[in-house]
């Protein structure tokens, strides 16, 4: 049948095109060969299809079109009546820019025809792309489904070719041919987040990387471990509300409504007087009640703030200070290990063992005494119920609801910190979301037998579960770090995790407890609004703004602006403002953050609330709020707008149809998802030396074992992954150094970095992201993370490097001897600290006046090395007088 049409397609003549060209809707005079037309409406503006873009795109490329040798203004009209004339109007002009956007793939790809081989190449350039202003650019991630098909139609292009008899593109490829290529392909671009399926159905990609997903984890961390232990508490005491029922012989939703306004930090005056009309609890038992959950909140809070106090690193090294003890990391590890077996099971034979085998060992007598003192110092602080002014310092969504508890200060508090707690164990996991469904039970402490950490790290942790989507239904070891087994235990105590029940999460209300697929998806984009108006690092943005602001303002200033700098210059002196160093991606971050959160509330907004139940029709009408409507028409295009406007009710109200507008909504915004943790979990796992992802990530995967490395790597699930990563990391690395301008990097990679910068001319953002991306898959072949700095093996010169045997490099023969001065290397500020551990043995060797200097020879060339790599980053370093020092010691200088 297909032959058939195509073969009476042959026969379509002009005088056939221009009847089906008056025949288009709303066309009145035009002509077939005029370079535009126009398309009237009663009720629509105006369409204009325009071929001088055309013309524009074959100026730009003479070469590709002289080769073609077809004539492109023909074939684009015919394929633009033949696909057009199919769809309402509203979508004509999207249909149009498609045909100009295929044009522009065969150019850029350099082809003349699509073939089986060439297929992929071209789907990949059109799902990446598209048209706006006369020329095509690069998106972020893909087009979405509803995008892509309002633009191309390819066996429909095919048959308006074949009508004047050119094969541009093969008869093979059929629709069949295009969803197989194109099922590989969605994946492929969107990193595994997205199937074909997903996709046609309105899925979205996300485009959150560790370069901007760091702050937010920063984040959750932060808020986790600084309210955690009042999370817990407020928590127990409303599990103590059945008991204190039965005390007071009262209902327990009476109680309820007692003990939330108790938590909330009002006086027994104010409930009293908010619960004049509740007279089922006595005036006097109110007062007993009230002292009641007084105490218990107090013994509560104190109990679990001195468990979380002792494992923060501030206490551990005064712990080790009182037992006379160096601050060491491998002691702080060590020592962190033991204050959490002794706050989990007090004086045990495993606890015992632990401290015998510190260096040197530790008396129990010595360890409790210490405890003792620092209880008895913590212990002097009021642990108060939280006040009204101190739940709004926290940052929490005003309650709008009084009937509401749940959205109250107090419930509010407990929700966001088990979301944060999720967030993080997801992000430090780096697992799929229906993974966490595990009980405390599942996880497993073994004696760490591997010498390189068990002193730091005596125990290894392990943690048995289903792993549904490579093992069906059979239970997998999978390791995790000492921190994260302690992360997950102190959420487990927050939600008061129950035997056999899944401990990461509240599952009293699902029927199949142990799926976290839902929770999980919800739980990581539960801070991010939070994260926008309160994290620290944007407040620090937002600061050092205002001050450059005020620094350059001339004559004298407003009122407003002499408060403002006496608050700026109450944090810090103005010699600190001036030179505090710029983050530029944090600068990045926080402003998109800011830009896109309108419109992400609306999407994340309860769908449940009234004002947003069947959003999509309520827009087509005009009954949606003014703010969001306006909201809506702020990121969507014309055609896009028009294209719902002409939706039926029905159609308006199909899952399907408000998902694919939610992805055209959130196109290119930045928040989190479980899949962009894995992505970012592969990238970490590289950049974990890396000074560009702050101290926290790295603090929290130094400590990722070789075994866990190994074990990750070599799943097959994770390699497409780590490829993935592997392409993101190089290009963040080039794209931080652009934006720097090679400030705070040292090694010789730099300086060839260096040198392309200089010769570049000044950049736009958005060609630094295209140089960047250039450099990433042409220049560079892979990237491999050391402690001493990354590896960036470039193509042209592999064969130059230091580990190279028969021009082949042998990286796994890297040393600092080798890498500090080959051509590949690439040194970031967070490198330092590990260099100059490693540089400690050779400048004790140049020191001694004992060694022979031919023994010195090597050890004077690396730090001479080390020394010089340092100073082109930190030339102020406090470690270069010593280095220096023991250069100078050497008798061959």
């Amino acid at each position: 049948m297909t032959a058939i049409i195509e073969r009476h397609s042959a026969f379509i003549t002009t005088d056939d095109l221009q009847a089906k060209l008056n025949a288009m809707p709303g066309s009145h005079h035009n002509s077939y060969h005029e370079v535009v037309w126009f398309f009237e409406f009663d009720s629509k503006p105006k369409i204009t299809i325009s071929f001088v873009e055309l013309y524009e795109f074959i100026g730009r490329n003479l070469e590709w079109y002289k080769r073609v040798n077809v004539d492109l203004l023909d074939l684009t009209k015919r394929a633009w009546l033949d696909s057009a004339s199919l769809f309402n109007s509203d979508k004509w002009r999207q249909r149009f820019s498609g045909i100009l956007l295929f044009w522009t793939a065969l150019a850029e790809r350099n082809i003349t025809s699509v073939t089986v081989e060439n297929l992929p190449n071209i789907l990949e350039f059109l799902l990446t792309h598209s048209w706006r202003g006369s020329k095509h650019f690069r998106l972020n991630g893909l087009q979405s489904s509803v995008n892509y098909t309002s633009m191309v139609s390819i066996h429909k292009w095919r048959r308006a070719f074949n009508s004047c008899g050119q094969e541009i593109i093969h008869s093979c490829i059929t629709e069949a041919r295009i969803n197989k290529v194109m099922s590989k392909l969605v994946p492929k671009i969107s990193n595994d987040s997205l199937t074909f399926s997903d996709w046609k159905t309105g899925g979205s990609y996300n485009h959150l990387t560790l370069d901007f997903g760091q702050y937010y984890i920063e984040h959750c961390m932060e808020f986790f471990y600084k309210h955690a232990a009042l999370a817990a508490t407020l928590n127990s005491t409303f599990n103590k509300i059945p008991d204190l029922s039965k005390q007071f012989e009262c209902c327990e939703a009476l109680m309820s409504k007692f003990v939330l306004k108790f938590l909330e930090g009002k006086s027994l005056p104010e409930i009293q007087r908010e619960m004049t009309k509740d007279g089922s609890i006595a005036r006097a038992d109110r007062s007993k009640l009230f002292q009641t959950c007084a105490e218990y909140f107090e013994t509560s809070y104190r109990t679990e703030g001195f468990k979380r106090f002792m494992l923060e690193t501030s206490s551990l090294r005064s712990l080790l200070e009182l037992m006379k003890m160096e601050s060491s990391y491998p002691n702080l590890d060590r020592i962190k290990a033991i204050v959490w077996q002794w706050l989990k099971s007090g004086k045990t034979h495993r606890s015992l063992d632990l401290m015998n085998k510190f260096a040197p060992t530790i008396d129990w007598v010595q360890f409790e005494a210490a405890i003792e003192t620092m209880k008895s110092a913590y212990n002097d602080q009021e642990f108060l119920v939280p006040s009204l002014s101190y739940y709004e310092s926290l940052g929490l969504d005003v309650p709008t609801c009084p009937t509401d508890a749940w959205r109250r200060y107090p419930r509010q508090l407990i929700k966001k910190v088990e979301q944060a707690g999720l967030t993080l164990v997801v992000a430090l996991t780096g697992w799929r979301r229906t993974e966490y469904g595990f009980p405390l039970e599942s996880i497993s402490q073994t004696q760490n037998f591997d010498v390189l950490d068990q002193y730091s790290f005596p125990a290894r942790y392990r943690i048995n579960w289903y792993v549904s989507k490579t093992h069906a239904e059979e239970k997998i070891e999978r390791e995790i770090t000492f921190d994260i087994a302690v992360l997950i235990e102190s959420l487990a105590s927050i939600i008061a995790a129950k035997d056999g029940r899944p401990c990461l999460y509240r599952s009293d209300r699902q029927a199949n407890p142990s799926d976290s697929g839902q929770v999980v998806k919800s739980s990581v984009v539960g801070l991010w609004k939070h994260f926008v108006e309160n994290y620290s690092g944007f407040k620090h943005i937002s600061d050092l703004t205002i001050w450059q602001e005020l620094a350059s303002t001339e004559g004298d200033l407003s009122e407003h602006q002499i408060a403002e700098k006496s608050r700026l210059l109450h944090i810090r002196s103005d010699a600190e403002w001036n030179n505090m160093p710029f983050d530029v991606n944090l600068f990045e971050c926080w402003h998109r953050a800011r830009s896109e959160l309108p419109i992400l509330n609306f999407v994340f907004h309860n769908t449940g609330s009234d004002k947003k139940n069947n959003w999509l029709s309520q827009y087509r009408k005009g009954t949606l709020p003014s703010a969001w409507i306006e909201l809506i028409d702020q990121r969507l295009s014309s055609e896009t707008r028009d294209w719902i406007k002409g939706l039926s009710d029905a159609e308006a109200n199909i899952a399907a149809t408000s998902r694919e507008v939610t992805h055209l909504l959130t196109a290119e915004c930045l928040y989190p998802t479980p899949h962009a943790f894995r992505h970012m979990f592969a990238e970490a796992i590289y950049r974990r030396y890396d000074g560009d992802i702050g101290w926290m990530i790295r603090s929290c995967f130094k400590h990722i074992s070789r075994v866990m490395w190994q074990t990750y790597i070599r799943d097959k699930f994770n390699r497409a992954s780590l490829d993935v990563a592997k392409v993101r990391i190089i290009n963040s690395i080039i794209l931080n150094y652009l934006k720097k301008k090679g400030d705070g990097y040292a090694g010789p990679m730099q300086k060839w970095l260096r040198r392309l910068l200089r010769n570049s001319s000044v950049m736009t953002t958005e060609e630094l992201v295209e140089f960047a991306d250039h450099l990433s898959t042409h220049e560079i072949l892979d990237v491999k993370a050391n402690p001493w700095g990354y590896c960036m093996l470039k193509k042209r010169t592999k064969a130059k490097a230091h580990c190279a045997s028969l021009g082949e490099p042998q990286r796994h023969e890297a040393s600092p001897a080798l890498c500090l001065n080959c051509t590949h290397n690439l040194i970031q500020p967070g490198n330092v600290e590990w260099i100059l551990f490693h540089l400690q043995t050779h400048v004790a060797t140049l020191q001694n006046k004992l060694v022979p200097d031919f023994f010195k020879k090597a050890s004077y060339s690396l730090i001479k090395n080390a020394t010089q790599q340092i100073r082109n980053m930190a030339p102020n370093h406090e470690a270069l007088e010593e280095l220096q020092s023991s250069l100078n010691s050497y008798a061959g200088v």
